[in-house]
């Protein structure tokens, strides 16, 4: 039994898969919240691998229904943006880097299927999709390595506007428009 804690009396080793990633996600927040990578750590590095290995499942090797893995997939996307948060909170820089191109890498898998999710699921992709590349970009903003920058802001537009999702376009030329003009590329920060 996982004692959990973490804010509830729930036993966290019986709970049904959506209930538990609810509960998660939750901790997810308020642990990015609370920049509290200690916490962090002992739930999801220590304690819940013990007894919950099927939410790092992304293989799917349980054979669990496609609406449970897509979910599974999408709070290990969001895992991995919390994780690369609190790393870049202590600066970690590789570890904040390396848990960021694994969130976008399994964003990008997911996107793949695009299709065949919910619109809800297709929302929460997208816009897991676009934190990602924004949040690396952060990143080398922060440690200075332009190439790799221009790079992923590159691909940021390309993806984000082949998709066509207005809420996500929006946040992301808006945050491209503050890249160019951080970077001083005037021709590009009005295009």
């Amino acid at each position: 039994m996982v004692k959990n804690e973490f804010a509830s009396p729930c036993d966290l080793s019986t709970l049904k898969v959506e209930d538990l990633l609810h509960h998660l996600q939750g901790q997810l927040a308020v642990f990015s919240w609370e920049d509290d990578s200690g916490r962090f750590e002992a739930l999801f590095t220590e304690e819940l691998p013990k007894y919950r290995m099927d939410i790092y499942d992304i293989d799917n090797k349980s054979r669990i229904s496609a609406s449970s893995y897509v979910k599974i997939l999408l709070f290990n996307v969001n895992l991995f943006m919390t994780a690369s948060k609190l790393h870049l909170g202590k600066n970690n820089m590789i570890g904040a880097v390396t848990e960021s191109k694994k969130a976008l890498k399994l964003a990008i898998s997911l996107l793949r299927k695009v299709e065949k999710l919910s619109q809800g699921s297709r929302l929460n992709l997208i816009q897991c999709l676009a934190k990602s590349y924004m949040c690396l970009i952060e990143i080398y903003i922060h440690i200075g390595v332009s190439r790799d920058c221009e790079f992923y802001v590159k691909e940021l537009s390309r993806v984000i506007c082949e998709l066509g999702e207005p809420t996500a376009v929006f946040s992301c030329l808006t945050f491209l428009h503050r890249y160019y003009n951080l970077t001083e590329q005037r021709s590009l920060e009005d295009a």
